[in-house]
């Protein structure tokens, strides 16, 4: 898969998302723009209301990553996927030896359907945070996704 996600520089509030993949049955894609100020976002042509300081997937990601972090504080932030409004939360529950460990989950916030997952995130403290491992815990199974390397 492939992921484009375009953000205002200030805010890291979504402006622009793309999503592509490639399997041999098909390829998908799909993309959202953004229109903050009149807080609406467009679909295959069509638009429906978002609420202040929305985030597509990966900007909500980054947006956390570009949170302050103290231990016990959750951090909590709207993600959109298709239309559905996602609530992002995360907490870091430990800081040792330079490196935060976070809980979380997203779920769907309106609570209408079990869509969602929880995760734990290990990340590198600093001027730039890295992500060091992301274990997922979905409806598939656990999901691992460890940092390789870093430019």
């Amino acid at each position: 898969m492939i992921v484009n996600s375009t953000v205002n520089k200030d805010n890291k509030v979504s402006l622009r998302y793309k999503e592509f993949s490639h399997t041999p049955e098909e390829d998908k894609s799909k993309e959202i723009i953004f229109d903050p100020v009149a807080k609406v976002a467009e679909r295959e042509g069509v638009k429906f209301k978002i609420p202040d300081s929305v985030y597509d997937p990966l900007a909500a990601f980054l947006k956390l990553l570009d949170s302050e972090f103290r231990v016990g504080e959750t951090i909590v932030l709207d993600s959109l996927s298709k239309e559905e409004i996602y609530e992002f939360k995360a907490t870091p529950v430990e800081f040792e030896n330079g490196i935060y460990k976070l809980n979380g989950e997203v779920f769907r916030k309106d609570r209408s359907s079990k869509n969602g997952a929880s995760f734990t995130m290990w990340v590198k403290d600093g001027e730039v945070r890295m992500p060091l491992l992301i274990k997922v815990i979905s409806a598939a199974g656990p999901i691992y996704v460890r940092l390789k390397e870093a430019k």
